[in-house]
């Protein structure tokens, strides 16, 4: 039992070793990225406000770095979303209604700078969870 015990520990010791590692590595990386975009780190946070107000999008401290170049083509009766040669078709009705509630809803980006990248996200998911074998 004592053997059984320290062998489970020992895997058990060896495994948060190497995961610390990868998290440092992610860590790492991660800062790396933001400041090949130019985006430094926050020393410190102010306090968030004690008043109640409406449910908002949470303002990070730290801005993400732009996001990739999404195109899209509407043609006829479809719009095609495109992404590093891949492209997602859907009904151009439907990405105005996407467009609708994106404008209403994602207060956290006005101009909609991130619109496409998101949408592609989602039909990317769509494709991925429904149409996946």
């Amino acid at each position: 039992m004592e053997a059984a015990k320290a062998s489970v520990e020992s895997i058990c010791n060896k495994v948060y070793a190497l995961s610390s590692d990868y998290a440092l590595k992610i860590a790492e990386r991660h800062w790396k990225l933001l400041a090949e975009a130019g985006i430094e780190a926050v020393t410190s946070v102010p306090e968030p406000s004690r008043k109640r107000i409406f449910c908002s999008p949470v303002h990070l401290a730290v801005p993400s770095p732009p996001g990739p170049h999404v195109s899209h083509q509407e043609q006829e009766e479809a719009t095609v979303i495109k992404f590093k040669g891949e492209q997602q078709r859907l009904n151009t009705a439907h990405f105005r209604k996407l467009e609708q509630l994106y404008q209403l809803n994602c207060r956290d980006d006005p101009r909609m700078e991130n619109f496409l990248s998101r949408v592609w996200c989602l039909l990317k998911r769509y494709q991925v969870s429904c149409f996946s074998e």
